[in-house]
């Protein structure tokens, strides 16, 4: 997780795109419009077997304010990595 908010942060698309399971992750992904985060705090993370999920909240100022988005994430272990399948935002 903290791997792939450093990738949106420093705008690595392709390390997104390799951590994001393939049946799962948009053909057109991209990171335009998206806002310059600051800071990650993991709210809670849990896994069983070969599942996890993990709820975060990415900070990042708009207008002067801080503010955060929220999510719900979940993730598949496949070959002993972690992909990121899908999320909830909150």
């Amino acid at each position: 997780m903290r791997s792939r908010y450093t990738a949106y942060v420093i705008g690595d698309l392709p390390y997104i795109r390799k951590t994001w399971h393939r049946d799962y992750c948009p053909p057109d992904l991209s990171l335009e419009g998206l806002p310059e985060f600051i800071r990650l705090q993991i709210v809670s993370h849990s896994h069983s077997n070969n599942r996890g999920y993990v709820h975060f909240r990415a900070f990042y100022y708009t207008q002067d304010e801080l503010t955060w988005m929220e999510e719900q994430s979940q993730f598949v272990k496949l070959s002993e990595c972690w992909l990121y399948t899908t999320g909830e935002v909150k």
